[in-house]
């Protein structure tokens, strides 16, 4: 796994080529850009958490719909639900204002400075975790994981209510120790060789209602945790880098990203 995924070579190649020129093309275009000192936290750590629950007015009233949302069967992705999984279908049709999440300066400016380029979403959605009613057929991400995505990807997840260990935070393990650990060997999410180690260097990711989770997949193991009590919802993003600034989604776009629950970018000169 030269890439640290399991993808092919023209994949990772497709996506390094064009997160080299959409670098390029960012830093041509914004000689005087600095990373702030978030960036530079999230690239050693791989994680970041910014609570901005008290200035996103927006996430209160995302909040109260989503929770009538998730009454509605027809608006649910239910193949997960026993094991505790539930998407939100549609979410960038139901909120078109969760862009409006990403174009907020300080947001842009993390990722931007990040990623060292602009970027567009490639994936958006709205999820709720809950007690799992099928304890032998449960979702891969509640396993220690890398993502196996290219390396230029980024995850955002924001917690529409306060999110603690009891209630479903996501677990992490640093970036220095998490490449240590897969040059030792570790990829298999059920593997049981490196579990007390990965437990040993384990943080709780909680934050209030409205802190951004940005965290890097494919350099950060992580877990998701099933909540012991009540609903965990969250607002999931999957960034990747863009040549071009991101422009505003047609409806069909919109569709097309907010049902893009899993994967990666095979292509990004053609998403």
């Amino acid at each position: 796994m030269i890439f640290g995924n399991k993808l092919s070579v023209k994949i990772n190649f497709l996506n390094k080529i064009h997160f080299i020129i959409s670098k390029l093309t960012f830093r041509f275009k914004n000689l005087f850009f600095k990373s702030p000192d978030q960036s530079k936290q999230l690239y050693n750590n791989g994680y970041l958490v910014q609570d901005y629950s008290g200035s996103i007015g927006s996430i209160h009233s995302i909040s109260k719909r989503v929770i009538e949302l998730f009454k509605e069967k027809e608006n649910l992705e239910l193949t997960y639900e026993n094991s505790g999984l539930i998407h939100l279908k549609n979410s960038l049709i139901h909120f078109p204002e969760l862009i409006n999440l990403l174009n907020l300066k300080e947001v842009r400016d993390i990722i931007c400075g990040f990623l060292g380029s602009d970027y567009q979403i490639f994936s958006s959605n709205i999820y709720r975790t809950t007690k799992s009613i099928d304890k032998e057929n449960t979702f891969s991400s509640l396993y220690y994981h890398f993502d196996s995505m290219p390396s230029s990807h980024l995850k955002i997840m924001i917690y529409l209510h306060d999110t603690d260990k009891k209630n479903g935070a996501l677990k992490v393990v640093n970036r220095k120790k998490s490449i240590e650990l897969r040059g030792k060997g570790f990829w298999d999410r059920k593997s049981n060789q490196f579990h007390e180690i990965i437990k040993e260097n384990t943080k709780v990711l909680e934050g209030n209602k409205g802190s951004f989770i940005y965290f890097y997949p494919h350099d950060t193991i992580h877990k998701a945790t099933l909540p012991e009590i009540g609903n965990r919802d969250i607002i999931n993003f999957i960034l990747i880098p863009s040549i071009k600034s991101h422009k505003k989604l047609s409806k069909e776009r919109s569709q097309y990203i907010s049902n893009n629950f899993f994967g990666y970018c095979t292509n990004p000169f053609t998403f």
